[in-house]
């Protein structure tokens, strides 16, 4: 039996944004294999879906929302532009 995810991080608007967001972040992108995560899902299977075709690079606008803060284990706050 396949194993299929009930929902899919497309149907989160917001995290579905913020994750475009982080893959546009220089050298996120390169260290991530689609193909690979994919694969692993059906190690021991004899059919692999087909992967959905996803647009990584489509606008976020998440820059309309101001800088973003990051908070550091020992408190302090940082902004990432």
């Amino acid at each position: 039996m396949l194993k299929k995810s009930i929902s899919r991080l497309v149907d989160y608007l917001i995290l579905w944004v913020y994750t475009r967001d982080l893959y546009s972040w220089n050298g996120i992108k390169d260290t991530i294999y689609f193909n690979a995560i994919h694969l692993s899902n059906f190690k021991q299977e004899q059919i692999v879906s087909v992967m959905p075709s996803i647009d990584w690079f489509k606008v976020h606008d998440r820059n309309e929302l101001g800088t973003v803060k990051a908070y550091l284990n020992n408190g302090n706050i940082i902004e990432i532009n």
